[in-house]
Protein backbone atom coordinates (compact mmCIF):
# COMPACT_ATOMS: atom_id res chain seq x y z
CA UNK A 1 0.00 0.00 0.00
CA UNK A 2 1.51 3.37 -0.55
CA UNK A 3 1.73 5.76 1.26
CA UNK A 4 -1.16 7.95 -0.41
CA UNK A 5 -3.10 5.13 -0.16
CA UNK A 6 -2.64 4.46 3.08
CA UNK A 7 -3.43 8.15 4.46
CA UNK A 8 -7.06 7.96 3.09
CA UNK A 9 -7.66 4.19 4.06
CA UNK A 10 -7.04 5.92 7.64
CA UNK A 11 -9.63 8.42 6.81
CA UNK A 12 -6.91 11.39 7.24
CA UNK A 13 -5.54 13.96 4.42
CA UNK A 14 -2.36 15.86 5.71
CA UNK A 15 -3.20 18.40 8.33
CA UNK A 16 -7.01 16.92 9.04
CA UNK A 17 -5.50 16.22 12.42
CA UNK A 18 -4.44 20.00 13.13
CA UNK A 19 -7.29 21.54 11.34
CA UNK A 20 -10.08 19.50 13.19
CA UNK A 21 -8.05 20.37 16.70
CA UNK A 22 -8.09 23.77 16.02
CA UNK A 23 -10.53 24.71 13.53
CA UNK A 24 -13.66 22.64 12.90
CA UNK A 25 -14.08 19.21 13.32
CA UNK A 26 -15.39 17.52 10.40
CA UNK A 27 -18.34 15.87 9.93
CA UNK A 28 -19.52 13.30 7.43
CA UNK A 29 -22.36 10.73 6.41
CA UNK A 30 -21.89 7.86 4.62
CA UNK A 31 -24.59 4.78 3.12
CA UNK A 32 -24.62 1.02 3.62
CA UNK A 33 -26.59 -0.02 0.01
CA UNK A 34 -27.31 -3.18 -0.50
CA UNK A 35 -29.00 -5.29 -3.41
CA UNK A 36 -29.60 -8.61 -1.99
CA UNK A 37 -26.32 -10.40 -1.09
CA UNK A 38 -24.11 -7.67 -2.35
CA UNK A 39 -23.24 -3.85 -0.92
CA UNK A 40 -22.18 -0.88 -3.07
CA UNK A 41 -18.78 0.00 -2.51
CA UNK A 42 -16.43 2.37 -3.90
CA UNK A 43 -12.85 -0.22 -4.56
CA UNK A 44 -9.64 2.26 -4.18
CA UNK A 45 -6.92 -0.44 -4.67
CA UNK A 46 -5.80 -1.63 -1.47
CA UNK A 47 -9.36 -1.21 0.20
CA UNK A 48 -12.50 -0.62 -0.22
CA UNK A 49 -14.94 2.36 0.89
CA UNK A 50 -18.82 3.09 1.59
CA UNK A 51 -20.20 6.23 -0.49
CA UNK A 52 -19.66 8.86 1.64
CA UNK A 53 -17.91 11.88 2.88
CA UNK A 54 -17.64 15.34 4.64
CA UNK A 55 -20.73 17.61 5.01
CA UNK A 56 -20.97 20.83 2.72
CA UNK A 57 -21.86 24.18 5.06
CA UNK A 58 -25.58 24.26 5.54
CA UNK A 59 -25.69 20.90 4.44
CA UNK A 60 -27.66 18.37 6.51
CA UNK A 61 -26.17 14.88 7.10
CA UNK A 62 -28.95 12.98 5.08
CA UNK A 63 -28.10 15.58 2.04
CA UNK A 64 -24.44 14.76 2.36
CA UNK A 65 -24.86 11.42 2.25
CA UNK A 66 -26.96 11.76 -1.20
CA UNK A 67 -24.63 14.37 -2.64
CA UNK A 68 -21.56 12.18 -2.02
CA UNK A 69 -23.07 9.11 -3.45
CA UNK A 70 -23.81 10.50 -6.51
CA UNK A 71 -20.65 12.22 -7.16
CA UNK A 72 -18.83 8.54 -5.81
CA UNK A 73 -21.15 6.16 -7.45
CA UNK A 74 -23.35 8.19 -10.17
CA UNK A 75 -26.20 7.01 -8.45
CA UNK A 76 -29.03 8.61 -7.12
CA UNK A 77 -30.13 7.59 -3.95
CA UNK A 78 -32.69 8.20 -0.97
CA UNK A 79 -31.81 7.74 2.71
CA UNK A 80 -33.90 5.33 4.61
CA UNK A 81 -32.68 5.47 8.35
CA UNK A 82 -29.67 6.28 10.48
CA UNK A 83 -27.86 3.05 11.31
CA UNK A 84 -24.73 4.10 13.37
CA UNK A 85 -22.74 7.21 14.68
CA UNK A 86 -19.08 7.38 15.10
CA UNK A 87 -17.31 9.76 16.52
CA UNK A 88 -14.10 9.89 15.00
CA UNK A 89 -10.75 9.48 17.10
CA UNK A 90 -9.62 13.61 15.61
CA UNK A 91 -12.94 15.14 16.17
CA UNK A 92 -16.21 15.31 14.66
CA UNK A 93 -19.15 13.42 13.99
CA UNK A 94 -20.02 10.46 11.36
CA UNK A 95 -23.25 9.11 10.73
CA UNK A 96 -23.89 5.99 8.27
CA UNK A 97 -27.35 5.37 6.84
CA UNK A 98 -29.41 2.53 5.14
CA UNK A 99 -30.17 4.04 1.67
CA UNK A 100 -32.31 2.82 -1.71
CA UNK A 101 -30.99 3.09 -5.41
CA UNK A 102 -33.57 5.41 -6.63
CA UNK A 103 -31.70 5.73 -10.68
CA UNK A 104 -28.82 6.66 -12.18
CA UNK A 105 -26.01 4.43 -13.77
CA UNK A 106 -22.43 3.63 -11.77
CA UNK A 107 -19.71 5.52 -12.75
CA UNK A 108 -16.40 5.74 -11.47
CA UNK A 109 -14.83 9.14 -9.74
CA UNK A 110 -11.14 10.33 -8.73
CA UNK A 111 -12.46 8.44 -5.94
CA UNK A 112 -12.53 4.92 -6.81
CA UNK A 113 -14.60 2.48 -8.70
CA UNK A 114 -18.32 1.71 -7.54
CA UNK A 115 -19.17 -1.55 -7.72
CA UNK A 116 -21.51 -4.33 -5.99
CA UNK A 117 -19.73 -6.76 -3.82
CA UNK A 118 -20.62 -10.31 -2.65
CA UNK A 119 -21.43 -9.76 1.34
CA UNK A 120 -19.23 -12.84 2.17
CA UNK A 121 -16.10 -11.16 -0.13
CA UNK A 122 -17.04 -7.97 1.79
CA UNK A 123 -16.48 -9.30 5.26
CA UNK A 124 -12.86 -10.71 4.21
CA UNK A 125 -11.69 -7.22 2.25
CA UNK A 126 -10.02 -4.38 4.41
CA UNK A 127 -12.44 -0.92 4.29
CA UNK A 128 -11.13 1.96 5.11
CA UNK A 129 -11.19 3.25 8.88
CA UNK A 130 -10.70 -0.61 9.35
CA UNK A 131 -14.79 -0.31 9.40
CA UNK A 132 -17.20 -2.96 11.07
CA UNK A 133 -18.40 -3.82 7.98
CA UNK A 134 -20.03 -6.65 9.16
CA UNK A 135 -21.82 -5.28 12.11
CA UNK A 136 -22.94 -2.35 9.79
CA UNK A 137 -24.84 -4.78 7.28
CA UNK A 138 -26.50 -6.79 10.11
CA UNK A 139 -27.72 -3.24 10.84
CA UNK A 140 -28.66 -2.61 7.52
CA UNK A 141 -30.18 -5.55 7.15
CA UNK A 142 -32.52 -5.20 10.40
Amino acid sequence: MGLTSWILWRGEKLGTRIISRFIWPPCSASTVILDGDKILAIEKGDYLMLPGGLLDRNESFEQAAEREAKEETGLEIEVLEEIHEYIKEFGGVEKVFTATVEGGKLESSWEGTPKYIPLEEAYDRKWRWNRDIESLIKKAKA
